[in-house]
């Protein structure tokens, strides 16, 4: 079991201890004795380990994914792009720049450039410039995924085509099965005006 990146690890050592398992532990796990729960873990194995190998298919069968409507890390790589994440940054320092008083001023005023800083420090390295198509290339989901949000579906309040919509937040909890995780991975929010499709 794990959160975010735990949620990555336990997927990781799971595969790690079902690879082992034929070796050295004389298949004692199976999908009986050993089940994987995530909350908003990023797509860290394969993609369709689940149809290529037997590990990734006894994974497939153990694993249980519960997503957020609105938490990006999940989506990294299906729905997010690196442009989503770039603005959704933007807008988040510019928030923090603006609670800090006279911040904001102080910035425009000397031409410190503190925001561009920011994001240069976090999108102008190597690993990071290409990240939105190696992992459509690479990683993939697997297991059920479950969508946590309202009683209510979320309500799509604009569509730009091509599978970028616009969805509208809910605030009670209700968990959805969701049978195709890539219509999960797609479903984006609206954050402060800023449209996710947009940033796709």
């Amino acid at each position: 079991c794990g959160h975010s990146l735990g949620g990555g690890y336990s997927l990781l050592s799971a595969t790690h201890i079902l690879a082992e398992n034929k070796k050295k532990l004389n298949g004692y796990f199976n999908e009986k004795n050993l089940k994987i729960v995530t909350f908003g873990a990023p797509l860290v194995l394969e993609k369709d380990i689940d149809k290529t190998t037997e590990t990734g298919k006894l994974l497939n069968l153990i694993t249980t994914n519960f997503i957020n409507q609105f938490d990006i890390v999940p989506r990294i790589g299906e729905g997010i792009s690196l442009e989503y994440m770039k603005k959704l940054t933007e807008k988040s320092v510019d928030d923090s720049m603006r609670k800090v008083w006279g911040l904001k001023q102080v910035d425009s005023m000397f031409n410190l450039n503190i925001q561009g800083k920011i994001q240069n420090s976090l999108f102008e390295r190597d690993d990071i410039k290409n990240i939105d198509k190696v992992q459509k290339e690479i990683y993939g989901a697997v297991g059920s995924y479950y969508l946590l949000m309202n009683k209510y579906k979320p309500m799509e309040v604009i569509n730009y085509g091509k599978k970028k919509s616009v969805y509208v937040r809910q605030l009670q909890g209700m968990c959805l099965s969701m049978p195709d995780p890539q219509k999960l991975l797609a479903l984006l929010p609206k954050r402060s005006g800023l449209f996710a499709n947009h940033m796709l």
